[in-house]
């Protein structure tokens, strides 16, 4: 079944990592209805990271007015960020969190130092944090109430303050450490 993106309950984010977990299958010969993912069967899934990029600032500017738009760029992610956080939420009502970072430019490093001329400027840049459903409950509530069945509650409701790491450019040793640390949270979850 095909749903039109128009009519689909949810966002299009640039990234997301899922985590698996799957029980080893006895072997059936190939073409034995279940026999897919290499002997293996699903049984979890789960949805650790959300990455939301936005393209790079106007690579003519410098100084205040770049960062000034790599800022911004990072904000307009960031908002996207809670929105899709939102309808993950919705989508499973026992996830609590989900990781989330907010870039601005090409993810590709040799683009970026090809395209740009001075390579300590070059970006990518991004910022992360984790989305607890909890505090985006303003937006909770607005996605929900799409929903003609839905019942607002009698508080109203309204979003935390996000606590985002700095903004850095991936390729400093900082951004390889925080980035490390995401990592390593990514490996200790659970589908």
């Amino acid at each position: 079944m095909h749903i039109s993106e128009k009519n689909a309950e949810g966002v299009i984010v640039n990234f997301a990592t899922i985590n698996l977990t799957a029980v080893a299958q006895p072997w059936q010969p190939t073409g034995v209805e279940g026999h897919c993912y290499g002997g293996w069967r699903i049984t979890g899934a789960g949805v650790g990271l959300l990455v939301e990029v936005k393209r790079f600032a106007i690579r003519s500017l410098m100084g205040k007015e770049l960062d000034s738009q790599i800022v911004l760029r990072i904000i307009e992610a960031r908002d996207d960020q809670v929105e899709q956080a939102g309808y993950l939420f919705r989508q499973n009502p026992d996830m609590s969190s989900v990781m989330a970072i907010a870039a601005a430019g090409d993810l590709s490093i040799p683009y970026i130092y090809s395209k740009c001329h001075d390579p300590d400027i070059a970006g990518p840049y991004w910022s992360g944090t984790t989305i607890y459903r909890a505090d985006i409950s303003e937006t909770m509530h607005s996605l929900a109430a799409k929903d003609l069945s839905y019942q607002p509650p009698k508080e109203q409701s309204h979003n935390k303050t996000l606590k985002w790491n700095n903004v850095l450019r991936v390729d400093l040793a900082r951004s390889r450490e925080r980035l490390y640390t995401v990592y390593k949270a990514l490996r200790e979850m659970r589908a």
